[in-house]
């Protein structure tokens, strides 16, 4: 997903082209040093269940000011109903890629025991700020990795075992070659 429309999302966050990567926009979310602040935007239905606890969450994001606390990323499945993650974000300011958040926290903090990871049908963010200040940052783009799953169509895994050990040189290239039969 991508932070390209401000009209999809509650509390009207701005809108900027600066350091946009994914999309040709990023939206501007803020918060005031009071209280978080959470942006909804309604999704059409998706569905979490195939993923498994192995998979990972990425959030790419500009953090304007060192005011942020963290970003917590919800998926709903009625206004209730929820999975929430936490991204605690990197130090200094500039554009930012979360580390790795295994679904596994996720699928870990449900707002009730009735979410329905087939029909999350909203997204959450929240910003929080350090208490007492202001914050803002952009949203770029939020993805699933599916890491325990591999398509043919997207990567390609080899691997052979030499019948003698290769050994390498230092400071010297070296190139293995060998027969790969790609029968899918």
């Amino acid at each position: 997903a991508d932070f390209d429309n401000q009209l999809d999302w509650t509390n009207a966050p701005s809108i900027t082209t600066t350091n946009a990567r994914v999309g040709q926009y990023l939206l501007n979310m803020s918060s005031n040093g009071t209280s978080a602040k959470e942006y909804k935007t309604n999704v059409q239905a998706i569905d979490l269940s195939g993923y498994s606890v192995n998979d990972t969450l990425k959030l790419a994001y500009v953090k304007n000011d060192v005011n942020l606390q963290n970003i917590i990323i919800k998926f709903y499945s009625s206004p209730l109903d929820y999975y929430s993650v936490t991204v605690s974000p990197a130090a200094g300011t500039g554009y930012k890629i979360s580390s790795d958040i295994t679904l596994n926290n996720l699928f870990s903090n449900a707002s009730t025991l009735n979410v329905d990871p087939s029909n999350i049908n909203q997204i959450g963010i929240t910003i929080t700020p350090v208490s007492g200040q202001s914050t803002s940052t952009g949203l770029d783009a939020l993805r699933i990795n599916d890491e325990d799953a591999f398509d043919p169509n997207f990567g390609l895994i080899s691997r052979s075992i030499l019948a003698t050990p290769l050994v390498k040189l230092a400071g010297r290239q070296v190139d293995v070659e060998y027969r790969l039969d790609l029968g899918f």
